[in-house]
């Protein structure tokens, strides 16, 4: 069973159910554990271990931002600031959208953004070299790209001369949990595994602290219940989206249907034949529409 279709099964149970097997590759856990300070840096450390991370003086979890142009909220899974000006974006992912790309351009506008407001709008001429780094960091259950990496980092370089870099100070990361190749130390490898579900080193303090606080979270009350009302605006705003994609077919096809001299009962058997088939093929496509710019 495809990721996507694990999530689809999963969205048809019961809320309490889907509670009761949520792991730590679920955003909302994840965002929950990494609001620690000390498991976020050591998260930090192993993905950037070449990279001194300082001390993290903010940290948001499912935090929105609201884009200036048209106003749309994005939800970040983790925000975080450290001491040196960096900033970071850290998402875990378990569906492939095939959006990747575009959305990493987006979050590194939207974080740089959000910075600058903070500071007072936009750097004055001689002072863009303040801008802060900012690295977007995509954790995925899934090989993003199939070359069976760990890891892929990507920054801008320039294409009619090898090596040049452009220095922007934009990174994005991709991590793959499901890497076959010795790209990564056992360090990091052990953190993705247990993304996986898997311990495959067991006297890790950070792995051990990450099994305790996924416990414990699950053991909230409070967080159980901010689960279950979110779950349950999800399924509202997803059932908003069938009645009106639904409408808007039935519309266009009852039009259609009226030009061509076809009968009222005829097109409305086609339609549901139409909507059914379409649904199950693309039923977390609905879903994904209406939620990616809240998340």
């Amino acid at each position: 069973m495809t990721n996507e279709e694990e999530q689809f099964a999963e969205l048809n149970l019961p809320p309490e159910e889907q509670w009761e097997n949520l792991t730590l590759a679920n955003d909302f856990i994840f965002g929950w554990v990494f609001h620690d300070v000390e498991l976020c840096t050591e998260m930090l450390k192993r993905i950037l271990p070449e990279l001194d991370i300082g001390q993290i003086i903010f940290i948001n979890t499912q935090k929105t931002i609201k884009s200036t142009v048209d106003n749309y909220g994005v939800r970040l899974d983790i925000f975080v600031q450290s001491n040196s000006g960096k900033i970071y974006n850290i998402e875990i992912q378990t569906t492939n959208k095939k959006d990747l790309a575009p959305r990493s351009r987006a979050y590194h506008i939207i974080m740089g953004s959000e910075v600058m407001q903070k500071n007072e709008g936009i750097p004055s001429s001689g002072k863009y070299e303040n801008m802060p780094e900012s690295y977007v960091i995509f954790i995925c259950t899934f090989d993003p790209f199939n070359e069976g990496r760990h890891i892929y980092t990507f920054r801008n370089t320039c294409k009619e001369v090898p090596g040049l870099e452009l220095n922007d100070g934009g990174y994005t990361i991709f991590l793959n949990t499901k890497g076959r190749k010795d790209d990564v130390s056992l360090n990091l490898e052990a953190f993705l595994e247990l993304l996986n579900g898997k311990v495959i080193v067991r006297d890790d303090p950070f792995i051990n602290a990450l099994i305790d606080k996924t416990k414990i979270a699950k053991q909230d009350h409070t967080r159980r219940r901010e689960y279950m009302w979110e779950m349950m605006k999800r399924r509202e705003l997803i059932g908003e989206a069938r009645a009106k994609y639904q409408a808007d077919m039935s519309k266009a096809m009852l039009k259609l249907a009226s030009k061509y001299g076809m009968s009222k009962e005829t097109a409305e058997m086609l339609i549901a034949d139409i909507i059914r088939s379409i649904e199950e093929e693309h039923n977390i496509k609905l879903m994904e529409q209406q939620t990616q710019w809240q998340k």
